[in-house]
């Protein structure tokens, strides 16, 4: 039996389905919509000059050497300088051979410091 075969032979206890239904994306917006209404109306000015500048300079900095860091605005970097480690890094596939370059180069650093050691 094929994995296609057995796939088709689970009994689904409800059909699966990737649509969401109308009632419910209805039901979400109204939702919404009515969270807004009790918002202050403050909230839902233009930004500043200055406000925009820092938010397009938060995109600006999120540009590092081997990709793009994809924190949330507003979010401050943990991993200062240490990209490379951080789970929000989103690496460039141009930048493979720069991390081929990082990876020799740390393997270097550990068997010279293992040497070190005896």
């Amino acid at each position: 039996m094929t994995s296609v075969e057995a796939f088709g032979e689970f009994q689904y206890p409800t059909p699966p389905s990737a649509v969401f239904q109308d009632d419910l994306i209805r039901s979400y917006r109204s939702f919404l919509a009515q969270r807004r209404t009790l918002r202050p109306e403050a909230e839902y000015r233009d930004p500043t000059d200055e406000e925009w500048r820092e938010f397009q300079q938060h995109f600006a900095l999120r540009k590092v050497e081997l990709g793009t860091c994809v924190r949330p605005y507003g979010t401050p970097c943990k991993h200062e300088h240490t990209c490379v480690r951080c789970p929000m890094l989103q690496i460039d596939p141009g930048q493979q051979k720069r991390l081929i370059e990082i990876i020799h180069s740390l393997t270097d650093r550990i068997k010279e410091a293992s040497g070190a050691r005896h």
